[in-house]
């Protein structure tokens, strides 16, 4: 069995092929193992910052809620008291009757 240049440079780059494979193959391996492990790592802080912030929203959601509420609160107090000081103003230049202020202040 004879082989010319041709089949013995393909046998030897077939063999260096192999050799290199199995060596570099184990270190690219870990390579791209310890890669997918930073990126599975970054994945899950991501999800808990997402799920913290989601938390942080809620709670000022709900803080925004109770303001709203408060400064309606502060805005009918408000106004009961511009009404109250009027009917007071006007009873003091003696506009109203005391009745008519009776009746006024019914209908704040």
């Amino acid at each position: 069995m004879q082989f010319d240049e041709g089949a013995w440079v393909a046998l030897g780059f077939a063999i260096f092929v192999i050799l290199v494979w199995k060596k570099a193959g184990a270190a690219l391996r870990e390579m791209l193992d310890a890669r997918a492990n930073k990126i599975r790592n970054e994945l899950e802080q991501a999800e808990a910052l997402r799920k913290e912030a989601k938390a942080q929203l809620d709670s000022f959601k709900s803080l925004k809620k109770e303001a709203e509420e408060e400064a309606k609160a502060i805005i009918a107090n408000a106004n009961s008291a511009a009404k109250r000081l009027q009917v007071d103003r006007l009873q003091n230049r003696e506009m109203l009757t005391p009745k008519q202020c009776l009746v006024y202040e019914v209908n704040l």
